[in-house]
């Protein structure tokens, strides 16, 4: 399973997609969607910084306002990722917060790359905000701590290889 629903958000979950929510359900709500992503959704990805994951994402919808519906995101959790030194997979915690804006499908709002366009019925897939704010919230660099990669990685580094 992609996700584990924490609390009973079935009318605002979407039936056609794992990550897709309706914002007019969700924006009727003061409890955000709380979903877990986990590593079948990265999986699928197959990018190459971030192998696998086991995040909680939470978004509080309102609006729309102006036909403009605001996403705030909350996203914690776990990230394997590959060490920039050795390439063995390190362990990342992570802890953010993001928002977004979305297009209401019905308003005469212009779309922008700021605030694209909801699909008909006012869904919107939150998979690829959850996944660019993980990326994201990465530091430039990350690597084991000293001493930590691999007894190769760590021999290369030092310069004293076979």
């Amino acid at each position: 399973m992609i996700f584990k629903k924490k609390h009973n958000f079935a009318a605002a979950m979407h039936a056609e997609g794992s990550l897709r929510i309706d914002l007019r359900q969700a924006s009727r709500t003061d409890e955000p969607i709380q979903t877990v992503i986990t590593e079948a959704y990265f999986e699928q990805l197959a990018d190459p910084e971030i192998i696998s994951a086991n995040v909680t994402a939470k978004v509080s919808v309102s609006g729309p306002q102006a036909g403009v519906y605001r996403l705030h995101y909350h996203v914690s959790g776990t990230v394997l990722t590959p060490c920039d030194r050795c390439g063995e997979m390190v362990s990342l915690e992570i802890d953010a917060h993001d928002e977004r804006f979305v297009t209401s499908y019905d308003s005469d709002a212009e779309p922008t790359e700021e605030a694209p366009l909801a699909q008909r019925g006012e869904v919107y897939d939150i998979g690829h905000d959850v996944f660019e704010i993980i990326a994201l919230s990465r530091p430039l660099g990350y690597s084991h701590e000293e001493g930590l990669c691999s007894d190769e990685a760590q021999a290369f580094i030092a310069g004293v290889t076979d």
